[in-house]
């Protein structure tokens, strides 16, 4: 059975595992772990994660500054700082590889927080249920208000505008556009 679960308890951070509570636990644990390392040098625990992949297991570790940006040194000293306290800990006792990145350009917003954040944004988003015909689109998010998003994208040459509610979006993420 493939559980999700998101946590929004903090203001800029979420874990997400697709496996089972089991191992969510785990992630819950690793957090308590990490989250304090992390803090020390400066940084914020953006989203901690499992995948899976080819059969091997991944333990992704998103962090950044407060400007959501990493430079390569920083990630470096954090990787080898985690990697040690993962090594002392054992938590993990199958064997896995540690990602420690950013978030990217292309970031998801996890709260209500990272969504005022981005107003004036360009965004893409996905619907759970279609409205309008339209269950994916890209565009600038120009207003979060009520649970409601407005979001301003072009119709060919013309400017149109959708009006969703927060429920039925899937995802939305900031986008570069091009």
């Amino acid at each position: 059975i493939s559980l999700q679960y998101r946590y929004q308890e903090w203001s800029c951070h979420s874990l997400i595992y697709d496996w089972s509570y089991m191992e969510a636990t785990k992630l819950e644990k690793l957090k308590k772990i990490l989250e304090p390392e992390i803090k020390k040098e400066g940084l914020i625990l953006y989203k901690l994660a499992f995948t899976k992949e080819s059969g091997q297991q991944t333990l992704q570790v998103m962090v950044c500054h407060e400007d959501y940006s990493l430079d390569l040194d920083t990630c470096e000293k954090i990787s080898d700082k985690l990697s040690q306290i993962l090594d002392k800990e054992d938590l993990l006792p199958d064997s896995y590889y540690l990602d420690v990145c950013s978030p990217g350009a292309e970031r998801e917003l996890l709260n209500d927080q990272m969504i005022l954040a981005a107003i004036d944004q360009y965004v893409h988003i996905e619907l759970k249920d279609p409205k309008a015909g339209i269950d994916k689109l890209e565009g600038y998010l120009r207003k979060f208000a009520d649970k409601e998003l407005l979001i301003e994208y072009k119709d060919k040459t013309r400017t149109k505008q959708l009006t969703v509610d927060q429920d039925n979006l899937r995802l939305i993420r900031l986008a570069v556009k091009l």
